[in-house]
């Protein structure tokens, strides 16, 4: 059996889209997502899934995450957004019956009741904030899950020594500019075979993991009060602006939202 993984939420919600054309595009993450109800369409790369109410899916680093609600009902879906360390190795998404499954529908339950009872409804949407009590409930119940969906549907995690010392070693230096000669020659390779690891292990290139981990990190800087200049230098861009396009791109934002929450 593979070696436990250490699991950080990075976001967790209820949220609901009412528009007709309502689109959502996501950065590279594993999430959990449970229809509530409407259906929506999730396109990662070439692959099309229908999510539908009554499932559990499991979406292993999705860099291109994009739902794309089915006109005729509104979509509504609880969701969480984590990352793994040793990251969990990719794979087709996963489809889980509720029906079928009572330990994930507990799960899905007990998320449910903790998010709606800890977080006020603005807008039709829970977004429970890393600085309230119910986080970190919803964070050590999101590891319980992960373990369980580990043990019982096959899921392993990336077992690989260089991939597992590049992700620290982004970790440790993201606030500084790295290049991929960078991250090679601290781990004594050549580049484009570290490229080919990552994109084996993790299905992203060093670059799309670094920015999606500053990312993160600048969401967190964000909603402790720093500003957008200071975020930009404290997660390794040259400039404010910088920051601003690479923030749009993955999140499909711009960080001032994030100030004012």
């Amino acid at each position: 059996m593979s070696r436990a993984c250490s699991v950080r939420l990075s976001h967790v919600g209820i949220c609901e889209a009412s528009a007709r054309n309502w689109r959502a595009t996501g950065y590279r993450v594993n999430r959990i997502h449970f229809p509530l109800s409407g259906r929506a369409h999730y396109r990662d790369g070439s692959e099309l899934w229908l999510l539908t109410p009554g499932c559990a899916y499991l979406l292993i680093n999705g860099y291109s995450q994009d739902l794309l609600q089915i006109p005729g009902s509104n979509y509504r879906h609880l969701y969480f957004d984590f990352q793994c360390t040793p990251p969990l190795l990719s794979r087709e998404i996963l489809s889980i019956s509720l029906e079928k499954d009572p330990v994930v529908t507990s799960f899905f339950e007990t998320a449910r009741i903790l998010i709606e009872q800890g977080v006020s409804c603005k807008d039709g949407e829970y977004l429970p904030s890393a600085d309230l009590p119910v986080f970190s409930e919803l964070e050590d119940l999101l590891s319980a899950a992960v373990s369980y969906l580990c043990r019982t549907y096959g899921l392993s995690v990336v077992e690989n020594e260089k991939i597992e010392a590049a992700l620290q070693y982004i970790r440790d230096h993201y606030a500084e500019p790295i290049r991929n000669a960078d991250l090679a020659g601290a781990l004594h390779v050549d580049p484009r075979y570290l490229i080919r690891l990552f994109r084996r292990y993790t299905s992203a290139s060093p670059y799309q993991y670094l920015t999606q981990y500053r990312i993160e990190r600048a969401e967190e800087f964000l909603r402790r009060g720093m500003t957008v200049s200071e975020v930009s230098f404290a997660c390794g861009y040259r400039n404010e602006t910088s920051f601003r396009l690479a923030y749009k791109r993955v999140t499909g934002k711009t960080p001032g939202r994030i100030c004012r929450l």
